[in-house]
């Protein structure tokens, strides 16, 4: 059986070769682009059968006559994928179609150079080539146009400094910001500037009182404020602290902030890992609750409610 099947196999191969041979479609010579592209503009042929196929191979051979790819070579890495992008569906006419495209794309091109950005930061840069990813389809003469006008529109200016914000500020506002940084780094700059301008240097409302559970559903029912930027998200935060009766010091202006320094009621320092028998407010650990009937076993340290006020620390379930 196995040598019957090789047998088949031998004669199949035998015969494809002599067909190319014979018929003269041996695609070895040309170029890899060339031969991935006359097999694209005779994939549908291929599906009839063999003489269909053949006769799609010899009719594009013929168009091309013999004749070499443009050279590419001397272009930048950017410009090739360019003009490969603009060229892409002539290259699944054939090789002649595409040659014709490829040479087109070049003539208008003609000797000029991409503009440089390479003295952008990441960012900017990352921004240009999303204002830019429809021009760079349409070939290396308009994508060069785009990079052109979006670094005019920037007029040298640098994109503002958002290193010192917190990581979710941080975050909160790249995604405010990130439809602005599709349309050039101009844009996406007075994105930035706005909403920087929004918080003021106001810190982020401090979570860190409340418990892991709680802390992620805070974060869940703020996760769409968060999009629309970071004052927004600190609005979501701080109302859902107040819903809780908790107001978070690190939210608030200056005064407040220095007010609450200067009171006789301070939040006392609590050593870390330290577990009281009893908390401030006279609960102590293993109480039961009359709520939930659970031990208490969860300390809250004492904060600051919203009118200023000092809330003693407790104990309560899980």
């Amino acid at each position: 059986m196995w040598i019957r099947v090789a047998c088949k196999f031998l004669l199949l191969l035998s015969v494809a070769s002599v067909l190319r041979v014979c018929l003269g479609q041996d695609l070895s010579r040309l170029s890899y682009d060339d031969r991935s592209s006359i097999e694209l503009a005779c994939i549908l042929a291929k599906g009839e059968g063999p003489a269909s196929y053949h006769q799609c191979l010899r009719a594009q051979l013929d168009a091309l006559g013999g004749k070499q790819p443009p050279d590419l070579s001397r272009l930048s890495y950017e410009d090739k994928s360019s003009i490969e992008l603009a060229c892409i569906l002539a290259k699944g006419e054939g090789p002649a179609t595409y040659h014709r495209c490829l040479r087109a794309q070049l003539d208008v091109l003609g000797g000029n150079q991409i503009p440089d950005v390479s003295n952008l930061s990441y960012e900017d840069q990352s921004s240009i080539e999303l204002a830019c990813i429809l021009a760079k389809g349409e070939g290396p003469a308009s994508y060069h146009r785009c990079l052109r006008s979006q670094l005019d529109a920037m007029h040298g200016t640098m994109s503002p400094d958002i290193s010192g914000l917190s990581w979710d500020d941080r975050s909160s506002i790249e995604l405010a910001c990130i439809l602005a940084k599709g349309e050039g780094p101009a844009s996406y700059h007075r994105c930035l500037r706005s909403q920087l301008d929004f918080i003021k240097g106001a810190e982020i409302p401090n979570i860190s009182v409340l418990t892991s559970e709680d802390r992620s559903s805070v974060e869940l029912a703020c996760i769409i404020a968060k999009g629309d930027g970071p004052a927004t998200y600190h609005n979501c935060l701080n109302s859902q602290l107040r819903a809780l009766g908790i107001y978070s010091a690190l939210g608030a202006n200056n005064n407040w902030r220095q007010r609450a320094a200067d009171s006789s009621t301070r939040q006392p320092s609590v050593p870390p890992g330290f577990r009281p028998a009893c908390a401030e407010n006279g609960s102590c650990y293993g109480d039961i609750s009359p709520v939930t009937g659970l031990p208490k076993t969860v300390i809250v340290h004492g904060y600051y409610r919203f009118n200023g006020t000092y809330v003693r620390g407790y104990y309560r379930s899980k």
